[in-house]
């Protein structure tokens, strides 16, 4: 991996966080 970007990483790993409230947060009809 190169870290010429890390910002990108950050996005990455907010978009994962993210991802897992919103399916938390969303009822299970959903799925």
């Amino acid at each position: 991996m190169k870290n010429t970007k890390p910002v990108n990483l950050y996005k990455v790993i907010f978009m994962k966080k993210a991802n897992k409230i919103i399916l938390m947060l969303q009822p299970k009809q959903a799925l």
